[in-house]
Order: C-alpha cells, then sequence, then structure tokens
C-alpha cells in the first residue's frame, strides 16, 4: 500500500495494478488462509465459532474502514491515503503475525471431557494431492463455487436490484450497506451453531443456511415491486446465511481432511469462491440485460443455492468415512 501511494508520481496506470491489485491482493490471501486454519488447530472444540469470529473481523473490519478511507480521501488526496493505510497496516499487522503460533502437541488433552466430545478430527491428516483425487473434495468446491457464486451476484449487483424492486435510488446504496454488514454478522452464529450440532453439525448448518439462501432468491425473483423495509429485510437475511459460508466452509475442509495440511488443502477449496467471484455477477449482468431484469438470475441463484445445500447433505453421509 506504500508503494501504491506513489501511484500519483508514476505515470503508468499498471502501477496501481501491480502494487495496489497484485501486491495488496496477494497479502490479503495471504492474510486470510493461514489464520482460518491457524484458528481451527487452535480451537477443535469450538472451531465453527472460533473461525465465525475471525472471519467476521476479516469482513466486519471493511465496515469500520470504508467510512474511515472516505474521510481521509476527502482531506488528504489519494496518495496520502494510500499511505496513511499503509502505515496502519504495518502498525497492526506486522506485531499481530509475529504473535501468532501452532498449538503445543496434544491440545486435547487439557479439554474438559465435554469439550473433547465436541471435538470433530478425522481419523487421518490427508495431504493435498490425496484430497484432489477424493470426489468428496470436488463436491465441497463446487457446492462452495455454487454457494458463493450466487450470493456474490447479489453484492455485485445489490444497488441495482434494490431500484428494480421499487426501493428508492438515494436508498439503493443502503441496501449494499445492509448486506455487508449482516454478511460480516452471520458468521459467528453460523459457527456457534454447527458446533452444538455434534459432528454432523457442519454439514447440517450448511444444508439449513443454504437452503434458505436458495429460498430468499426465489422471493426476491417472484416479487417485484417490494416497500423498501421489506426489501431491506430479505437483504439482511440473504446477507447474514451467504456470510455463513465463509465461517463453515473452512471448518468442514478440516473436519473432513484434518488439520495439519489445512491451510494447503483449503487454498484449493477457496478457489472455488474465486471462480464464482469472476463468473456469478459478470453472467448475472449479462442475463439482466439480455432479459431486460433480474427475475432469471435470482432464480437460476436460488436454484444453484438449493443445488449447493444438497451437496451437503450428501457430504454429511460421506463424513462418517473419514471420522
Amino acid at each position: 500500500m506504500l508503494l501504491s501511494s506513489l501511484v500519483e508520481l508514476v505515470s503508468t496506470p499498471l502501477w496501481l495494478v501491480l502494487t495496489y491489485g497484485v501486491l495488496v491482493g496477494i497479502g490479503n490471501g495471504v492474510g486470510y488462509l493461514p489464520v482460518v486454519a491457524l484458528t481451527r488447530k487452535w480451537f477443535p472444540d469450538k472451531a465453527g465459532l472460533a473461525t465465525g469470529l475471525v472471519i467476521f473481523g476479516y469482513g466486519g473490519s471493511a465496515t469500520f474502514f470504508a467510512p474511515v478511507k472516505a474521510a481521509l480521501l476527502e482531506l488528504y488526496g489519494l496518495s496520502a491515503t494510500l499511505a496513511l493505510m499503509g502505515v496502519i497496516s504495518l502498525l497492526m499487522g506486522l506485531p499481530a503475525a509475529f504473535s501468532i503460533r501452532d498449538p503445543p502437541p496434544g491440545l486435547t488433552e487439557h479439554y474438559s471431557r465435554f469439550a473433547k466430545r465436541r471435538v470433530v478430527l478425522p481419523k487421518r491428516d490427508t495431504p493435498p494431492g490425496e484430497v484432489l483425487r477424493t470426489v468428496d473434495f470436488w463436491i465441497l468446491w463446487l457446492s462452495f463455487t455454487l454457494v458463493s457464486g450466487a450470493g456474490l451476484l447479489v453484492i455485485g449487483h445489490m444497488a441495482r436490484l434494490a431500484e428494480s424492486r421499487g426501493v428508492p435510488t438515494e436508498l439503493a446504496p443502503l441496501a449494499v450497506s445492509t448486506f455487508s454488514l449482516m454478511n460480516a454478522l452471520g458468521r459467528p452464529p453460523a459457527g456457534w451453531v454447527s458446533d452444538r450440532l455434534g459432528k454432523f453439525g457442519r454439514p447440517i448448518t450448511m444444508t439449513a443456511f443454504f437452503t434458505a439462501q436458495g429460498v430468499l432468491f426465489y422471493v426476491l425473483a417472484a416479487l417485484h415491486a417490494l416497500p423498501a423495509e421489506l426489501f431491506f429485510l430479505v437483504a439482511a437475511l440473504l446477507g447474514f446465511v451467504y456470510g455463513s459460508a465463509l465461517a463453515l466452509y473452512p471448518v468442514a475442509t478440516g473436519d473432513f481432511f484434518g488439520i495439519r495440511y489445512l491451510s494447503e488443502n483449503y487454498s484449493y477449496v477457496f478457489t472455488g469462491w474465486g471462480i464464482g467471484g469472476l463468473l456469478f455477477p459478470s453472467v448475472g449482468g449479462y442475463i439482466a440485460d439480455l432479459t431486460g431484469g433480474y427475475d432469471l438470475a435470482l432464480a437460476l441463484s436460488g436454484t444453484f443455492s438449493v443445488a449447493g445445500a444438497l451437496m451437503c447433505l450428501y457430504l454429511k453421509k460421506r463424513l462418517a468415512l473419514y471420522l
């Protein structure tokens, strides 16, 4: 980000692409995946809740930093804002990175008998090369792609979607904020519920939440004129259930394939989120332009969400083979 702040001194726009786009993007991913895996290692008896809280910080930080960055841009301009954010990242991120470490061996031996019953760990840690050859990995990956892609379609088109459903133009940005806020808030509760439901809690919770996501898409597809309050309610619920995916899939990956290689294994699962983000918003926008509205795109998103939920229901049966 400090390099990005030189954008007004460098004549080519590729500078911003390479620094802010490529380098900050890589740093963002590197900061996300290992921390999620590490959380799973430290709290095997409350893996869903702990991961949900960490991912809440990952997504919820945007709610805090967005107005801060807007104020800095207004006061100091682009270069100074990027430089300040780079300094903040160093002062906050670097000490935190140096402070984290793997848990000691035999961590679960220190837990109570009740806590040990809630630990979900497979019989063996499966290395990435072997994971990629299993059908269960690809079902988990495809489920994540469908569920997250459908949610990312809404994120990319929420303002226009709100206007198409009768929300006044001046209130459309509020719909985006509502979805984003609930997207972050949905992560800890989903993780907590999955912990409480026992060793099959993850696929059960995923099936329920993503089926609800599909139903909400169908509701938006069917209703063309909504009071703003009702639209915001549907957007909030949709953000809540969609946000659960980023808390549940990393923990589910550990449930199936263990925690020793979790960073690598989940990095492969997480490519589904990236592919969903590339395909769904653009294809959804194309369908909306082609048909003159979002009805078909929303109905397809609902169908994909339910398909992803049914895959999780199937994975519930498969999980017994790993535990």
